[in-house]
């Protein structure tokens, strides 16, 4: 089913942040024993990283993890703060754990609404945000594109034994009589000896099959 784009709130752009220049005094930043902001400034150095954040020339949206970020790129994003913002010495881990928590709600953002397993790959290049430079887009896509389809291969539908199983024990998997514990042991047994790689498809000769005979009239 096609996406019906959404109408949502816009960024903030803080213009006046990134519009200042050197010649301007900093904006003074105090922080609390935990290296946070507080004070009058906090709302103004938050709303600036939230543009930073979602700002394709420094965070890179095709990085898969926050953790891959280079070290030039968060190197270059504090470097964009001090020069705007007068912060406390030992601020800088705050401000990059900020950002990257950020960074990675705007990647939820964007693939919800920029992107969809069903569509063509061309389809999915040329409806990329206009923020990120299409390299970066292609190559987060592509990534997409591969962990969805490695879900789609570990999905499959469960065993007979793996239903028996859930539908004949508890929450804490005990089975509920001796009978029904006596035919799981069974069909375990027979799960053990399957070829590497098995997934026990449904059969004559799954290991439910084996386990309790020919099929009950209701199994």
């Amino acid at each position: 089913m096609n996406k019906i784009p959404k109408t949502t709130r816009g960024p903030t752009n803080m213009l006046g942040i990134w519009a200042r220049n050197s010649n301007l005094l900093r904006l003074p930043i105090s922080c609390n024993k935990k290296g946070q902001p507080v004070g009058e400034n906090k709302k103004v150095l938050v709303g600036f990283l939230g543009t930073l954040s979602i700002n394709g020339k420094y965070d890179l949206v095709n990085v898969i993890d926050w953790h891959g970020m280079p070290k030039t790129q968060t190197d270059e994003i504090v470097d964009l703060v001090k020069e705007r913002f007068d912060i406390s010495a030992g601020m800088e881990s705050w401000i990059l754990s900020s950002i990257g928590k950020k960074w990675r709600n705007w990647k939820c953002r964007i693939k919800a609404e920029h992107y969809d397993s069903n569509w063509s790959f061309d389809m999915q290049i040329r409806n990329r945000s206009a923020r990120y430079l299409e390299d970066q887009w292609r190559g987060i896509v592509t990534h997409w594109n591969l962990d969805d389809t490695k879900k789609e291969e570990l999905s499959r539908p469960p065993s007979r034994v793996e239903l028996f199983e859930a539908y004949y024990t508890d929450s804490n998997s005990n089975p509920r009589n001796e009978t029904v514990g006596g035919e799981l042991v069974k069909m375990k047994d027979f799960q053990i000896k399957l070829p590497h790689g098995s997934l026990d498809p449904v059969g004559l000769n799954d290991s439910f099959s084996k386990a309790r005979g020919k099929d009950r009239p209701g199994d």
